[in-house]
């Protein structure tokens, strides 16, 4: 049975039509990184903690789809020693590096350049 991250990881990918061997792929990477030994804060609880606010207020967002990949990648990499703003910016370029390969899986764009943008600029936003 899927945990409800999964099935948000899920549901953003299906709507992008990422495709299935990327989306599981990645899925593992996410889990391996937020379980990643030096994290105190940013875990998988944080994220459940985030998505516990996203589907409060996810009628109201234009494009939640692409919220929850923010929410996925803004810590995605975290090196306690870097600190801000570069763990952001690394952790905006892996949110990159899967539109990427995504796109280049399926043959076609599927994560518009202008969605990378943005999605891109919220990570390192936040």
């Amino acid at each position: 049975m899927a945990s409800v991250l999964e099935k948000h990881w899920i549901g953003a990918c299906r709507y992008y039509e990422v495709p299935k061997d990327v989306t599981e792929q990645w899925w593992k990477y996410v889990q391996t990184r937020y379980t990643e030994s030096q994290r105190a804060y940013h875990t998988l609880e944080h994220l459940r903690e985030m998505f516990g606010y996203f589907d409060h207020d996810k009628a109201k967002l234009r494009s939640p789809h692409l919220v929850a990949f923010s929410i996925f990648f803004h810590d995605i990499i975290y090196n306690p020693k870097n600190g801000a703003p570069r763990n952001e910016e690394e952790s905006a370029a892996e949110f990159v590096r899967f539109a990427e390969e995504a796109n280049l899986k399926a043959g076609k764009t599927i994560i518009p350049k202008d969605q990378v943008s943005t999605c891109h600029k919220w990570i390192v936003k936040v």
